[in-house]
Parts: structure tokens; sequence; C-alpha cells
């Protein structure tokens, strides 16, 4: 489990790199294409939940992360800590672009973002609350 967190914060750093996060350096874009490929390794599956990702076709700029029960096993600060990653990334990617984060089973929405990326985790439904 820690070696796929590490090996999932080693992808998100190596894209957050290139994408020039890096200061002085000339930015290097990254593709849309390659964060959906990152998000979708199966490391992030395995330790984070993640079990979807897509754009949507409606709306291109809408990148939808689905995840399973995993994901809101992790603690909460680590679930804010991702979201915010994941916000980050496709943001370098797609500047005007919008991350959802659903359940996969209900489509429900987890996280909400403010304007600078900052994430709240929602609460669950009453039938999940225990």
């Amino acid at each position: 489990m820690r070696q796929a967190r590490r090996l999932a914060a080693a992808g998100l750093a190596v894209l957050a790199v290139q994408a020039g996060a890096t200061g002085s350096a000339p930015a290097h874009w990254v593709r849309p294409e390659q964060v959906v490929a990152l998000l979708r390794q199966p490391e992030l599956g395995r330790c984070c939940g993640v079990v979807g990702v897509e754009r949507s076709e409606a709306l291109p700029r809408l990148l939808l992360v689905r995840v399973d029960p995993r994901f809101r096993g992790l603690s909460p600060a680590r679930q804010i800590e991702l979201a915010e990653e994941w916000w980050h990334l496709w943001r370098s990617a797609s500047p005007s672009g919008v991350l959802a984060i659903v359940d996969a089973a209900t489509d429900t929405s987890l996280v909400s973002f403010d304007p600078e990326g900052r994430a709240r985790l929602r609460s669950p439904p009453t039938s999940e609350r225990r």
C-alpha cells in the first residue's frame, strides 16, 4: 500500500515538473491525456480507490474521477490532499478545467473545490453515516 502511494506520488511529481511547476524553467504543458493516463494507473486504484477517469464529451474541460469506498476509507486529510493534487494537475493540463470526484456506485459528488483549488469533503448521504 505504501509503495503504491509512493508510485502515485512520484507520477504526480513528474507531471508537475513537466508542467513547469518548478519556477524559472520554461513550462512544458501537460496534455490532458497524460493526466487521464496517470490517474488511471492501477497503483492509484489500489491505494486510493480510483476506478474510472474520463473526460466529458459534452464538456471536454470536465474530468470525472470515479472512486470506490477505498477513497472514503482514507483519512479526511488524505482525501483532501489527493483531491487538491488531482485538481492542480488537471488545471495544469486544462487551465479552465473542472474536476469532479464522485462515488462510482451513486455518482454522488464527494468533494467541492473553491476557485483556488482548495478541497472540501462533502458529507455522505444520511444512509452512509454511522
